[in-house]
């Protein structure tokens, strides 16, 4: 076996798993197989690995990319095909553990918001990872438009879908009451939260999508109950559900059997009295772009990554107006006199950035997932209360 530290070789005894002692943190012992697959790892964040060899990275170093390392995370909640399982009481990524952890040492807890360059020093300090790439991975568990149930409060700026956050000394952020939870499940003072289960992987690069909350812990509760089906339990579940409110189009039977399936996700469109209103984007679009992409329909491309095919005639539009604010998107188009309002929704949909296509999976049927959030049920009404305390 050979072990690949910061782009060196070393050998390492067959026999020895770690090149590491074992009680190194564990985001400093991400396998891989051999330099082409440290080389993947570094530059892509959809990393999957196959292989059964395995050999030790050490990612302890500021350019060691966070996304990949919480892209890469199987539904289980550890490093796909690697066995090294995180998270497993949260469904939480090893990463984001680590931040939540790193808060808490540094004094971040309910109520203290703490400066998040201490915090970012304090995740340097244990695993290695610097601020640099830690920074947005942190902020992420704040978003409500990446996350369903967000594990940190934020005070100060900490970005948009169209804007990055304020640099870190100029931002503050304290564990919520979730997050403190999932460090208490993860410690085994609690049972096991469905966090990971709902929040889903997709936001990282994965292919698990998130969940409703409140249809989760509905099914949760009745997979408990003899006189409920399968089949109806699953039927609670519905569709995915993606923090920003778009459209979800699918086959839920599909969806729920674990296999690998196509979604499509759109954005609402609305028309009303000559306007056409579009809010509720899918999942890493934005505002701004969205506005330009339709810009490009009325006066040709160049602007922006939206296209407009060269044979077609502009969109009849007199103005288009971004009144997105405070996280709430809202692009508004005032049509032409006597334009054809489902012709120029049918070119809206066209647009990337309006409707895509997203290749998601379960790895297991939705039932084994729920079933097993159930499976303690000691104070299993208490921890779905804390998990999603609306439901």
């Amino acid at each position: 076996m050979s072990c690949l530290m910061l782009g060196t070789l070393h050998e390492a005894p067959s026999s020895s798993r770690w090149i590491l002692s074992p009680d190194a943190h564990p985001l400093r012992r991400f396998y891989a197989t051999d330099r082409d697959e440290f080389a993947t790892v570094a530059k892509h964040s959809k990393y999957r690995r196959q292989s059964t060899e395995q050999s030790a990275i050490d990612v302890g170093s500021q350019d060691a990319c966070c996304g990949c390392l919480r892209a890469s995370m199987d539904t289980a909640g550890s490093f796909a095909g690697v066995g090294l399982v995180m998270g497993s009481a949260t469904g939480l990524g090893l990463l984001d553990v680590a931040i939540l952890e790193a808060c808490e040492a540094s004094g971040a807890t309910i109520g203290r918001v703490v400066s998040c360059e201490a915090v970012l020093e304090e995740l340097h300090r244990r695993t290695g990872i610097g601020p640099r790439v830690a920074y947005e991975p942190l902020c992420d568990l704040a978003r409500p438009w990446v996350l369903q149930l967000c594990l940190l409060d934020f005070v100060g700026n900490f970005g948009s879908p169209e804007d990055p956050p304020a640099d870190p000394q100029y931002t503050e952020c304290s564990l919520s009451r979730l997050g403190e939870a999932a460090l208490a499940a993860e410690r085994g003072d609690i049972g096991s939260l469905p966090i990971g289960l709902i929040n889903g992987t997709t936001h990282v690069g994965g292919v698990r999508p998130p969940l409703d909350p409140k249809k989760v812990v509905a099914a949760i509760r009745a997979v408990v109950d003899p006189g409920v089906s399968d089949d109806d339990v699953v039927r609670l579940v519905s569709l995915p559900s993606f923090p920003t409110g778009c459209e979800v189009y699918a086959d839920e039977a599909l969806v729920a059997s674990g296999n690998q399936v196509y979604l499509v996700v759109s954005a609402r469109l609305d028309h009303d009295d000559g306007f056409v209103t579009i809010s509720h984007l899918p999942p890493g679009s934005s505002a701004v772009g969205v506005e330009e992409a339709i810009a490009d329909l009325v006066n040709g491309p160049g602007r922006s990554a939206g296209s407009s095919r060269a044979e077609e005639e502009p969109l009849p539009l007199r103005s288009i107006r971004n009144e997105t604010s405070k996280g709430r998107t809202r692009i508004v188009v005032d049509l032409r006199p006597h334009a054809d309002s489902a012709a120029v929704i049918a070119r809206i949909e066209q647009l990337q950035l309006v409707r895509k296509t997203m290749q998601v999976r379960f790895e297991r049927p939705l039932i084994e997932h729920l079933r097993e959030a159930a499976a303690d049920r000691d104070g299993l009404d208490e921890r779905l209360a804390i998990t999603v305390p609306s439901a």
